[in-house]
């Protein structure tokens, strides 16, 4: 739907919110307590945002901790589980971030202090269930028709007028040719070759 742009994925696109909240942190002086009570304060403000959008779903809700060691400039992110962070959930946050490092950099610095810098809380629904059949179009539109169309370097040649739902997955039509959408006209001059992709996009080659 390329004539429609932002404005139908604005339509299509999955209702989030996230809250974010900058901290400074350090494994040695963060409790338990501190960041349940965070996390609590983020989760109510994204779970609001996102309730006064206007959906009746419940949402989803993603939680994370972006970390590092002391004294460096780039954070993991470590995904935190739903529900109460007592000591042994702190716990094995670290571990993951551990893992984590480890995993990307190859070693890990267990003796270095971990710097917890940034809390994400993210509220997201489901994607919109929108169907293929949304810009179709009437069987009336959909009849195929030739026209003489004017082509630069050509004049004007007999030219195929196709509607784009009447492409079949895989099809391939030589130019001169021309796709009519609802929101969009595409213009196959002779020299070009389109072809439906199975995706629905339709490839454009210079023969």
């Amino acid at each position: 739907s390329p004539g429609l742009g932002s404005a139908f994925g604005a339509i299509a696109a999955t209702v989030r919110v996230d809250a974010v909240r900058s901290i400074y942190l350090t494994d040695a002086v963060a409790t338990a307590t501190d960041l349940d009570r965070l996390f609590g304060e983020l989760e109510e403000q994204a779970v609001g945002e996102f309730t006064s959008q206007g959906t009746d779903t419940e949402p989803e809700i993603r939680r994370s901790i972006a970390m590092r060691y002391q004294g460096q400039n780039y954070e993991q992110e470590v995904s935190v589980a739903g529900g109460h962070i007592d000591g042994h959930a702190l716990r094995a946050i670290y571990a993951e971030y551990g893992r984590l490092y480890e995993e990307f950099y190859g070693y890990r610095l267990d003796r270095i202090p971990i710097e917890l810098v940034q809390l994400t809380v993210i509220a997201g629904g489901p994607t919109a269930a929108l169907e293929g059949e949304l810009l179709a179009g009437s069987d009336a539109e959909a009849e195929a028709s030739v026209r003489q169309v004017f082509v630069p370097e050509h004049g004007f040649v007999d030219t195929p007028i196709r509607r784009r739902q009447t492409l079949a997955p895989g099809e391939a039509v030589q130019g001169p040719l021309i796709v009519e959408a609802m929101d969009s006209t595409i213009v196959v001059p002779p020299a070009w070759r389109l072809e439906r992709l199975p995706s629905g996009i339709l490839d454009l080659t210079r023969a």
